[in-house]
């Protein structure tokens, strides 16, 4: 009696389907590999997120990313951005979390349908405070001056009322900084606005009066700082 694995036949076709599998997996890998554009793949390794709450978005979201030194954008691909570690992940096709080791310049996260609403995160600009090179700002205006927002997270412990327990939260800490002429200055202060935007002093002093605005207050910002754009479109 022959034994059943000594058939040729039965040899080829386990042959074929070993070889079929590989070919699958390559190709699954290929297709889920992402590229610069130019045919480089973007550099990943395995790693975790982290806590979710120092996540732009608990979820993956749609984004379109922009390498640094290149201005193809990487389009229809789902990314995590961790802000508090300055950290952006990619999720294969496979399911694993992969982090993003290839120099980022920009990363653009969709928004609803028809509402303009996209968030888009850069870096790459001028060290302040402790923050470096490498950490992601939201962008909030741009134009001949910018205006950035960096978030970061702290943990608090507190106690209910009448609680004996102790528990722990975490707060969102926003700080706002504007960049103009390749300098970076905190907005703290309406002096900081005075100091970084000088070369319109009094139209920016007369707007912040007339208009009431409050400097720690993000929508006040945007609106201070499209205007002083707007003197140099009319110009």
């Amino acid at each position: 009696m022959k034994l059943l694995f000594s058939s040729p036949k039965l040899l080829a076709v386990i042959a074929f389907l070993m070889f079929g599998q590989l070919l699958f997996g390559q190709l699954q890998y290929s297709m889920t590999t992402l590229s610069d554009g130019n045919g480089n793949p973007v550099l990943m390794k395995k790693a975790a997120a982290g806590e979710t709450a120092h996540l732009f978005k608990p979820g993956y979201t749609t984004a379109i990313l922009y390498l640094a030194g290149n201005g193809k954008p990487l389009m229809g691909n789902k990314f995590k951005l961790n802000l508090q570690q300055n950290r952006l992940f990619f999720m294969d096709a496979n399911g694993e979390e992969m982090e993003v080791t290839s120099p980022v310049k920009s990363i653009e996260f969709i928004g609803d349908p028809g509402k303009n609403n996209n968030t888009v995160f850069e870096k790459g600009f001028p060290p302040i405070d402790k923050l470096t090179a490498d950490n992601y700002y939201q962008v909030l205006v741009t134009g001949k001056a910018g205006l950035l927002m960096d978030t970061k997270f702290a943990e608090v412990e507190y106690k209910e009322y009448n609680s004996a327990t102790t528990s722990i939260r975490i707060d969102r800490l926003v700080s706002f900084y504007g960049v103009a002429s390749g300098k970076m200055q905190r907005l703290s202060k309406a002096e900081d606005l005075l100091l970084l935007l000088g070369d319109k002093t009094r139209e920016v002093s007369e707007y912040i009066k007339k208009e009431n605005l409050k400097i720690k207050k993000q929508a006040d910002l945007e609106k201070l700082f499209r205007y002083y754009n707007g003197l140099f479109d009319k110009a």
